[in-house]
């Protein structure tokens, strides 16, 4: 492991080419005193403290991955928070969607006076629920994926 951020690059460089050439890095390692006292001739104390202190994060992350650890939002409000923007907003016109179609399938209604609003037919509650919610998401699909080829043509020109 390099003792910086600024030689973390190097390393893996040298790491990658030694692997490369077929010898074993990890086989002929040295002593930790060792590596403290190169540690030091080729970076600041300050440096070497933030790059462990980053090096020992990055591990408390993967063993809390691997014991199922984690910190995800609890509840619906946090889970709705930590996802997009766009998400959002097809989960909620989903939800609004949902709402009209139970309320147009369980029976007849009046709106705004004299004018009957009929409900639709039972049968139909499955095209008119989800259907529309499912070609709402594959055209947003559709549309990002159609988007994000025009930009990476951009960014190729």
């Amino acid at each position: 492991m390099a003792p910086s951020f600024k030689l973390q690059e190097v390393f893996k460089y040298f790491h990658h080419e030694y692997k490369k050439a077929g010898f074993d890095v990890n086989a002929c390692k040295p002593p930790e005193e060792v590596m403290d006292v190169f540690d030091r001739m080729l970076a600041t104390d300050e440096e070497i403290a933030k790059k462990k202190k980053y090096d020992w994060e990055a591990e408390r992350l993967k063993l809390d991955a691997v014991f199922g650890k984690s910190n995800k939002p609890k509840g619906i409000k946090g889970k709705l928070n930590s996802t997009s923007r766009n998400t959002r907003i097809i989960i909620s016109v989903s939800v609004v969607w949902l709402i009209w179609v139970v309320f147009r399938t369980s029976g007849r209604y009046e709106l705004l006076g004299p004018s009957r609003l009929y409900s639709w037919d039972d049968d139909m509650f499955f095209a008119n629920a989800i259907v529309p919610i499912l070609a709402g998401i594959v055209l947003f699909k559709a549309y990002k994926w159609i988007n994000g080829a025009k930009n990476s043509e951009l960014i190729v020109q």
